[in-house]
């Protein structure tokens, strides 16, 4: 009885943490609205000739322009700078020359082994188009792009024409994977010293680990996408929160043994056992 209540007490800890950080980013995020993260946006420009290059993106005109350069232009290639300021097809203009958007980033970039890149960031357009002028006097200019995620990384290649935009599913399918069987395997083996250890407990465990890390694995893909790595941060806490309370109460409903306070128990310990052995055995496995 006395572990029951102490099950009950750990979960309404856990409850209440939870709650506090989400009062607590709210009002971080009411009191710092500009600190929020800004757009990034990196290009690499492959199959280039020369050793330098400038590069802009090229948009139409903006409701509230700056009407002159956001970024000086302080380098040599001063005649292809004023193409660029001087830049109109199709009303597009050269978005940093003219100061049609408030971009930071460097007009010019060195191009090595035929490849060049560039960074961007700030206040970066949803459309837009990528003019490269090399200091051999080639002139290429993309078809028109549509930015989907926030930090966002693309290739250009000249000689085809043709813009790829990363997505980075692999990666977040390649961590779905690994953390699910880490999980799974550290909360099968916390079956064990819990007398738990059967094979309809294990099932359970496999389901359930399939289901969170599978959750958890696209909200982070789907946060670092559209809302950068800050929110990414913030995602991954919120969801361990609500994964460490979701199945201990899952664990405790499901399972069939008679005392709740020992299935109580052990979604705690299984779930702080994954917590903090799991990136452990992340970083080991992938140190080889």
């Amino acid at each position: 009885m006395r572990l029951f209540k102490h099950g009950l007490q750990g979960k309404t800890s856990i409850r209440i943490a939870v709650l506090l950080i989400i009062m607590l980013l709210v009002t971080a995020t009411s009191t710092f609205a500009d600190a929020a993260p800004k757009p990034s946006l990196d290009i690499e420009i492959e199959n280039l000739e020369g050793a330098h290059c400038l590069v802009d993106l090229l948009v139409k005109p903006s409701d509230d322009p700056l009407n002159e350069p956001w970024v000086d232009y302080e380098g040599n290639m001063t005649e292809a700078y004023a193409y660029l300021k001087n830049y109109s097809e199709d009303g597009y203009y050269a978005a940093m020359a003219t100061g049609q958007e408030r971009m930071s980033g460097y007009f010019e970039s060195t191009i090595v082994d035929g490849v060049a890149t560039v960074n961007y960031g700030y206040m970066i357009p949803s459309t837009f188009k990528i003019i490269v002028i090399t200091d051999t006097g080639e002139i290429h200019v993309s078809d028109e792009i549509q930015r989907r995620s926030f930090n966002s990384y693309m290739t250009y290649d000249v000689k085809s024409g043709k813009v790829k935009e990363s997505t980075n599913v692999i990666f977040f399918l390649l961590m779905f994977a690994v953390t699910f069987a880490v999980t799974f395997i550290i909360e099968m083996l916390v079956l064990i010293p819990f007398r738990l250890n059967t094979g309809r407990h294990r099932k359970i465990v496999l389901a359930v680990n399939a289901v969170t890390q599978a959750l958890l694995s696209l909200s982070l893909y789907l946060s670092s996408y559209y809302l950068g790595l800050i929110f990414t941060a913030i995602t991954l806490i919120l969801m361990e929160s609500l994964i460490f309370i979701g199945e201990t109460i899952t664990y405790t409903m499901k399972f069939d043994h008679e005392s709740k306070s020992r299935k109580i128990l052990y979604g705690l310990c299984a779930n702080l056992a994954s917590l903090v052995l799991g990136p452990v055995l992340i970083i080991i496995l992938f140190s080889f």
